[in-house]
């Protein structure tokens, strides 16, 4: 890496601690702090930008700069809407031909107990992008507020910066209740949220399928048109124009008259004056058989935010502690067609290497009338710590309107574990950011340590692997348990005709996985 530095720091390896310093004249000691997405930190907060120097740093649309530790706050915005967009440059005031590298995949990270309120609008910069003072890079970022009151994270920029280390930037925003229009469409009967409309039929004839609006906001609801974007002359809708009060709900039905086998699809807009939904748009596909009569499964769950079609995502059971259980996920199985389905030859089964650690309590029903449904539930029962995962199928040889139907949910949970993200400043020992040179991360729970091989430590090694200018100075440390945990960090370097040398052990650091 091309990076020179200007004035070299005098190596000095301390017997007890990590030590950091800055490249430049007017060097002196600093340690950057540890940070734990998703937990409560041990530590003060971190020390404000060091006069004279800032390393990467963000400007924002109108020109204003925020170095690393600062804070951009979003304001407030109503419940359940997204802020409008933000766009970034990262910035760096090293001259030509200094830089530093963006070193994470993706290069923009969101951390902290509301991480998931926050994200990329288009994309990112590249990994190893290179930051200069004549070399930047943008991006936008937005705020999504899903309940009222404050919400905060944090976004971090892994850079091999040797003197700072990796960016952060804290990030608030708060959600309010503004009265306003709600949209939300449901299937009319399950009630799982609409991203599409499926209707099945055969050559010839017609068939429905009614879906509902609701107006989940405090003032009326008004639809000015439902527009059905191509194929009218086999797609359809029963109403284009209505209000709906607060509270309320009204029906429609889309119908489709197919004159041929085979998957047909348009898409119908609705038009509404929902401040976060002006333009909401499904796809509406048709599905032509050549039964008329015949059963037809369709297959749903419950989520965290109500149904959801077993094609739009997996059921993730999240966390739980290792014998401990889940609460039970509801998955539903209806039949569309006209016709009853024999569920003595409907197969619903686990399959996959972590079966075990789930449980399924079938339905007791034997067969299923035209519209009805039936429920089927699964547990997460950890047996052990770590990631699980499974899958559930489902199996007709008549329940795709007289064809083969096989549908797949998949499942997955954790034993108890959680991810950490840890972030600390460049060790003063350049060696360490030689192509041989690393840093050893250990981490126990529940105490502190001053060995690798005490019982109870686990370590982890961040390598030069790449031949970049600086070792890395950040790392995931999958899967941690909730409780206390203690961090200490080595600096390892590669000294012929020795072998690896290993600096000793950074002062404890302590944080709690919650």
């Amino acid at each position: 890496m091309e990076f020179y530095i200007r004035n070299f720091c005098l190596v000095i390896i301390l017997l007890l601690s990590l030590s950091f310093c800055r490249w430049g004249s007017n060097s002196k000691l600093i340690s950057g702090p540890f940070y734990l997405p998703g937990s409560s930190e041990d530590t003060e907060e971190p020390n404000p930008p060091i006069e004279g120097g800032s390393g990467i740093y963000l400007i924002d649309s109108i020109g204003n700069k925020y170095p690393s530790g600062s804070i951009y706050s979003f304001g407030n915005i109503s419940e359940l809407s997204q802020s409008a967009n933000i766009h970034f440059t990262i910035a760096g005031e090293y001259p030509d031909p200094e830089y530093v590298h963006l070193l994470g995949n993706p290069s923009i990270e969101f951390t902290g107990p509301y991480a998931y309120g926050f994200g990329i609008q288009g994309t990112v910069p590249n990994q190893f992008t290179k930051i200069s003072q004549n070399q930047t890079a943008g991006f936008d970022i937005y705020f999504f507020a899903d309940s009222i009151g404050a919400k905060n994270a944090k976004l971090v920029i892994p850079v091999d910066d040797p003197e700072f280390g990796s960016y952060y930037l804290n990030l608030v925003g708060a959600g309010t209740n503004v009265p306003a229009p709600r949209f939300q469409l449901v299937e009319a009967s399950v009630k799982y949220d609409a991203y599409s409309a499926e209707i099945y039929s055969s050559p010839g004839n017609t068939e429905s399928r009614t879906y509902t609006i609701r107006n989940t906001g405090e003032q009326d609801l008004i639809i000015s048109n439902i527009e059905i974007g191509t194929q009218t002359s086999i797609f359809s809708v029963s109403e284009t124009q209505f209000t709906i009060a607060p509270g309320k709900s009204k029906n429609i039905t889309f119908t489709f008259s197919p004159t041929q086998l085979g998957t047909q699809q348009t898409y119908a807009n609705f038009h509404t004056n929902d401040p976060n939904a002006n333009l909401y748009s499904i796809g509406v596909f048709g599905y032509s058989f050549a039964s008329a009569n015949a059963p037809i499964i369709e297959i749903s769950y419950s989520g965290d935010y109500g149904m959801n079609l077993a094609n739009t995502s997996n059921i993730d059971f999240g966390g739980i502690e290792p014998g401990q259980s889940s609460s039970t996920q509801t998955v539903i199985l209806k039949n569309l067609g006209n016709t009853n389905l024999d569920l003595t030859q409907t197969s619903v089964y686990l399959v996959g290497f972590d079966i075990s650690d789930f449980t399924l309590v079938k339905s007791t029903l034997t067969s299923l009338a035209p519209g009805k449904a039936t429920t089927y539930g699964i547990r997460f029962v950890p047996k052990s710590a770590g990631i699980k995962t499974a899958t559930l199928k489902i199996e007709s040889p008549n329940g795709l309107k007289g064809e083969q139907y096989n549908g797949y949910i998949g499942l997955q949970g954790s034993g108890g574990k959680k991810d950490a993200y840890i972030t600390w400043s460049n060790s003063k020992n350049s060696e360490v950011n030689w192509i041989n040179g690393s840093y050893k991360v250990c981490y126990k729970k529940g105490s502190s340590f001053n060995s690798e091989e005490e019982t109870g430590v686990k370590c982890d090694d961040v390598a030069n692997s790449s031949g970049l200018a600086f070792t890395p100075t950040f790392k995931k440390i999958g899967t941690l348990s909730k409780g206390t945990w203690y961090l200490r960090i080595k600096s390892v370097v590669y000294r012929e005709p020795y072998g690896n040398w290993k600096s000793e052990f950074s002062e404890p650091k302590k944080f709690v996985v919650q």
